[in-house]
């Protein structure tokens, strides 16, 4: 009892299996334990109150034995009152003084316990938290038990991280899917990226499933863009070169014409491109894009 308190009301009762016969007692050390097996309610004044109680968990069988509390059933409190079920969402075992959350439902132990969300699942009994499905899954089922509740986002799609209010959360529906974008694959199901097409490769295909969606910068060409959504991003080989390379990756691929030769052509793919200057000329130059870096031989040669 705390000094000067105002009501009646403000005093804190012995708990239950406990007595005490002290009037003005201010600390909970005046409450006498029950002996064993006795036990009290809480508030009693006297030993006379102990007396052989049903503990919590336990009921009045048949004779006024005890007995336990089935399954699926509980009693919080000592007495002659019956086991009651557990609430929606709970279960117990035999015995019990409180429910536990069962599998697809999340709460404190003793509830009261609350259905997973979409997108979250629980596989465990008891006051553990609904876990997310993985990135690159979804689930449109609510009190979800198992992770296999969550399904893949299909090849061709992928799952960035979702977030509701700041909370990173679980797919919930097909659409949380996306679908790769041009020059990007995803080939395996569950995905939460794109892959890019490598260089010398391109696609114009939005939900590519496949690098085989990925097409080859044409020979006499190359490419060094990661992702490539547009054959345009595949650049010619210029004047004085030539390519025999289907999907080339670099310009280093690009052949420079020898010496004493030049091309004019542009996307050039063979070495047929480079011509010959003419008799009577020479060139040291590589790459020669025209006839005017063949010079004349000197008189005399």
């Amino acid at each position: 009892l705390t000094p000067g308190l105002p009501r009646l009301s403000d005093c804190n009762v012995c708990p239950e299996g406990t007595y005490s016969t002290s009037t003005g007692a201010f600390s909970e050390t005046t409450c006498l334990n029950c002996p064993l097996p006795f036990t009290s309610p809480a508030g009693s004044v006297d030993e006379s109150s102990c007396t052989e109680m049903c503990l919590a968990g336990t009921t009045t069988g048949p004779g006024g034995s005890c007995v336990p509390c089935e399954a699926g059933k509980y009693k919080s409190f000592s007495g002659s009152e019956l086991c009651v079920a557990c609430p929606f969402g709970s279960i117990s075992e035999e015995g019990a003084y409180f429910c536990l959350c069962q599998r697809g439902f999340y709460g404190p132990d003793g509830g009261p316990c609350a259905q997973c969300d979409a997108g979250k699942y629980k596989d465990v009994v008891g006051s553990f938290e609904c876990t997310n499905c993985p990135i690159g899954k979804y689930s449109m089922q609510s009190t979800a038990q198992s992770p296999d509740s969550c399904t893949d986002c299909a090849p061709g799609k992928y799952m960035p991280v979702l977030l509701l209010n700041g909370r990173v959360i679980g797919g919930r529906y097909p659409t949380d899917c996306r679908t790769c974008g041009r020059g990007k694959y995803s080939d395996s199901p569950g995905s939460s990226f794109c892959l890019d097409c490598v260089p010398g490769k391109y696609s114009t295909q939005t939900g590519g499933a496949s690098n085989e969606t990925c097409l080859n910068c044409a020979v006499g060409k190359y490419s060094t863009t990661f992702g490539a959504a547009y054959e345009e991003l595949c650049l010619a080989c210029g004047e004085g070169r030539y390519s025999t390379t289907v999907g080339a990756w670099s310009e280093t691929l690009c052949i420079l014409c020898t010496q004493g030769k030049f091309s004019t052509l542009v996307i050039a793919t063979s070495e047929d491109a480079c011509q010959q200057c003419a008799a009577g000329k020479y060139s040291f130059a590589l790459g020669a894009t025209s006839a005017e870096s063949c010079e004349s031989c000197p008189a005399g040669k």
